[in-house]
């Protein structure tokens, strides 16, 4: 059985306002956790499910990311103290 808090968080997460929200707490934390650097070359551009979808723009900065992906989702999951952030998926862009 589930308890009223858990019931409610699940309502809030559905609510378009709340992803936008995550979408808005991981971006910004994006130029933090990689530099400003990466950052200047690589955005994050969606955050769906768990999925923090990333475009970039140098293919070599994407090599770069690829390796470092579960890494930075640490990072990111560390400094919102909440596993949000379950994989990194990097498009050309």
């Amino acid at each position: 059985m589930k308890k009223i808090s858990q019931i409610l968080e699940e309502l809030i997460e559905r609510h378009e306002k709340y992803k936008k929200l995550r979408l808005f707490s991981v971006s910004s934390l994006w130029k933090k956790v990689v530099g400003e650097n990466i950052a200047s070359k690589a955005k994050v551009v969606d955050f769906i499910d768990g999925k923090l979808v990333v475009v970039c723009s140098d293919p070599m900065w994407r090599a770069e990311l690829e390796l470092r992906k579960n890494a930075i989702a640490s990072r990111i999951n560390e400094e919102i103290g909440k596993k949000l952030v379950k994989t990194i998926v990097l498009r050309r862009g």
